[in-house]
């Protein structure tokens, strides 16, 4: 999904009957990830075709996938821009607008979050129209009907887009469960940024509380509701007006959704809220009570 800095390449360890493939890059740092489990490679008396032709596909993909890249490599000029460096190789999307069907094409600016190399999240500009800033992210999971109920209610950015990062192509199998999500960027501060303080105004707070309750109202929880997740958008007016919300990777309906393993230890979560355990109406209201 995302074009390395230099040198991307593939790690193949065989320890004993064991095969593990990882993908390695350098960007600003090198980063190392598993692309495939640890798979047995010796034999036994059972017939075990269905092992055999996965351990060949593997390394099939494994011998084309160097293939490709060394053709990129000699295709590269010198030196290698920005855009080939360090940001995702997917920059369009179909959209439906008033019952027609346009591509959306852009070029990446800068991660939102710095260097993080655990950034999912990128600002860009729409190609055809340079004052059009997007947010392209790309998750496992994505609760597009909250976005959208909320976008409805004008408390969310406008949505343009949420499926496959390759839609219609062969590397769509290459991304797994990824999904791409796109956005307008919002201009703005988030309110931890605002209100340094700490002291929220109770319009704005109240204003989230009506957002969270229509929410459940309809079934759906955020999951999120955090101050680094509300947005008070760039305009003039009332602010409680301008309040959005962001962040919906968590969101879906009750009783369905979970927490993602492995939360943060540095934030304090309301009572009840651990490691995949179900994602509840009163953690969302616990979590606006403490704006």
């Amino acid at each position: 999904m995302t074009q390395a800095c230099f040198c991307p390449s593939f790690i193949v360890s065989v320890a004993g009957p064991w095969l593990v493939v990882l993908g390695a890059i350098i960007t600003s740092r090198v980063i190392v990830h598993r692309l495939t489990d640890y798979i047995w490679l010796g034999g036994g008396r059972a017939i075990d075709d269905a092992r055999t032709l996965k351990i060949a596909r593997i390394l099939n993909g494994l011998r084309q996938a160097i293939r490709s890249l060394t053709d990129f490599y000699a295709s590269l000029s010198r030196p290698v821009d920005d855009a080939a460096r360090f940001y995702p190789l997917a920059t369009s999307c179909t959209v439906n607008e008033n019952g027609e069907t346009k591509t959306i094409t852009w070029r990446y600016i800068r991660p939102l979050k710095g260097p993080d190399p655990s950034c999912v999240t990128f600002l860009a500009v729409n190609c055809e129209d340079e004052h059009q800033h997007l947010v392209v992210k790309f998750v496992e999971r994505y609760g597009e009907l909250v976005h959208k109920e909320l976008m409805a209610m004008h408390r969310a950015p406008e949505l343009l887009y949420c499926g496959d990062v390759w839609p219609g192509t062969p590397q769509r199998r290459g991304c797994g469960l990824h999904k791409m999500v796109v956005m307008k960027y919002v201009r703005g501060e988030t309110i931890d940024k605002k209100y340094r303080s700490g002291q929220v105004p109770e319009s704005v707070r109240k204003t989230v509380h009506e957002a969270v309750k229509f929410l459940h109202k309809k079934q759906f929880v955020h999951g999120d509701v955090r101050c680094p997740n509300i947005i008070i958008e760039d305009g003039d007016g009332e602010e409680d007006r301008r309040v959005k919300l962001l962040d919906f990777d968590w969101s879906g309906s009750v009783g369905e959704v979970r927490y993602p393993l492995h939360l943060s230890k540095e934030i304090t979560w309301p009572k009840g809220v651990e490691d995949y355990m179900p994602i509840l109406p009163d953690h969302d209201l616990q979590m606006v009570n403490r704006l």
